[in-house]
């Protein structure tokens, strides 16, 4: 993402509607940072606790919760009791904010249709529990920022959001657009997202706050002139009363600079009037330098995790569409939530090492379940395959993607006889895999073994494999085996027999040719 001086740098964005300082309360709910996971899910069950209380004593009081998790959390372990009720009200008024993701996950290294599911669990929870849709995505502490991002939220309609680090320097507020042209409006917290916490320190006199505000707002100016967004908190803080009393007096104090609690999407109703506003493109990358060796061995099995997880979700909605097994909406779901929280962006902290320890584990069992059901869901349609052919065995090659594809194919295929499984005398003189027409598919046998029957080990290159689709290949007897012409000739620079051993320049001269072809033997 370039600086903001590369788009309408000319132009200083102007004000509308007044040139306030909107005092965003919130705590950074971290999962695994300041504890173990439960840890930090009672912490922030007592944060939320708190904002209720106070937000009810004070009506002017505002509080922002960042991810649906810890919401989801606090609303079932107080289940059948008034909190909930209560949060639900202040809520729906507009003076508690919830945002639209699940989890604080990683911009750069998970998959796009992570991030598409982290908004969709978010927004989904907030309609139907509270009857809301969050526009805000706060996007606290997070190392970069991925370029398609804004079309992720723009098609989970959500225009607004909040950068909390490695934005650019001299530019508060901007629309980032992504490749597709999706544009989202962004605020910039070029202070840190704990900028505002000074305002209840016990440390700081009231007219040193005062200058402190002053000093901040005019670094600001010198690039923006338009509504300013101050957060008041941190990494699980709870919600202080002090704040309202102090919010008030510096509001009196700072005439004709006014200052007022708020929520994020009050503070961008009034943001989004300003003109001149800048447009940036493009992408962060991740900037903690902890991250390769911190989580090198956290995100291979997150990744196959999701892997696993979307192709399970796609044959298992092949399967209901045909009417074959029912759609496993609620447990795709779960799955989903815990491998969210694999992606979850801290790590070596006070509860890292035991965060790492569930991270894997939940990695672990989203791919081990999924894995279930789309093994489950395969098998449902290839035990309905009918083979043309009078003796053969059923090899059923499934595409997941979007495209059709050529593919190399490993597989293990187990052959068995019409009564007794070791009668296979047909197969044992030898093999030819063939396709729905018969023809013959060049394939290599790695090895084979058997108990009661025989087992191979092959490996073939199925090719025109139709999207979200499958080909049929069968393993049929044969009189002889079939041979291939060599697939291709490797010749060496210096093919000298008499030198095995190559010297700094010169290749190894171990053989003069290499094939390969289709193994005869077993």
């Amino acid at each position: 993402m370039a600086l903001c001086g590369f788009a309408a740098a000319a132009d200083k964005p102007g004000a509308a509607g007044g040139s306030d300082v909107y005092v965003i309360p919130f705590s950074h709910l971290d999962l695994f940072w300041a504890g173990s996971r439960e840890e930090c899910l009672s912490r922030g069950n007592f944060i939320i606790t708190k904002a209720v209380q106070i937000a009810t004593q004070h009506p002017e009081f505002r509080f922002l919760l960042e991810d649906e998790v810890f919401v989801a959390e606090y609303m079932e372990s107080r289940r059948s009791l008034p909190e909930p009720d209560e949060l639900k009200r202040l809520v729906k008024e507009g003076r508690i904010e919830i945002g639209p993701k699940w989890a604080g996950i990683y911009q750069n290294l998970p998959r796009g249709e992570s991030h598409v599911r982290n908004q969709i669990y978010g927004k989904r929870y907030a309609r139907e529990v509270f009857g809301v849709n969050p526009q805000v995505a706060h996007l606290g502490d997070l190392p970069g920022y991925t370029s398609q991002f804004p079309q992720i939220l723009a098609k989970s309609d959500t225009p607004f959001m909040v950068q909390t680090r490695m934005g650019p320097p001299d530019c508060s507020l901007f629309r980032w657009r992504s490749p597709d042209g999706s544009t989202t409006l962004v605020w910039n917290a070029i202070k840190g997202y704990g900028w505002g916490t000074f305002l209840t320190s016990k440390n700081m006199s009231d007219e040193q706050k005062q200058q402190r505000i002053q000093k901040d707002v005019a670094d600001l100016r010198k690039n923006y002139q338009g509504p300013i967004f101050m957060n008041w908190g941190s990494d699980l803080f709870a919600p202080s009363e002090q704040l309202v009393g102090s919010v008030a007096m510096q509001n009196q104090r700072l005439a004709p600079l006014g200052i007022r609690l708020a929520t994020p999407e009050e503070f961008f109703r009034a943001a989004s009037k300003v003109t001149g506003i800048p447009e940036l493109s493009g992408e962060i990358p991740s900037s903690w330098a902890n991250i390769i060796s911190s989580m090198s061995h956290l995100w291979p099995p997150a990744m196959t995790a999701v892997d696993t997880l979307l192709t399970a979700e796609r044959f298992a909605a092949i399967n209901f569409a045909l009417g074959y097994a029912d759609y496993p909406q609620k447990e795709f779901e779960r799955l989903w939530k815990w491998s969210l929280q694999t992606m979850d962006h801290n790590n070596f902290g006070q509860g890292g090492n035991i965060g790492d320890v569930r991270k894997l584990e939940y990695a672990q069992e989203v791919t081990l379940r999924s894995g279930e059901i789309l093994r489950d869901m395969l098998r449902n349609i290839a035990e309905r395959v009918r083979s043309p052919f009078a003796r053969s065995t059923s090899i059923v090659v499934f595409n997941p993607l979007n495209w059709q594809r050529d593919d190399v194919v490993k597989t293990h295929v187990s052959v068995y006889g019409d009564v007794g499984p070791g009668d296979i005398g047909d197969y044992l003189k030898a093999i030819r895999l063939v396709d729905e027409a018969g023809q013959t598919i060049p394939f290599q046998v790695e090895q084979s073994y058997g108990t009661v029957s025989r087992a191979f080990e092959m490996v073939f290159v199925a090719r025109d494999v139709p999207s979200l689709g499958y080909k049929t290949y069968f393993l049929t007897p044969a009189e002889q085996a079939e041979t291939f012409p060599d697939v291709c000739a490797l010749k060496l620079d210096n093919p000298d027999p008499a030198k095995p051993n190559g010297s700094a320049g010169s290749p190894l001269a171990w053989n003069k040719r290499t094939t390969l072809s289709q193994s005869k033997g077993w």
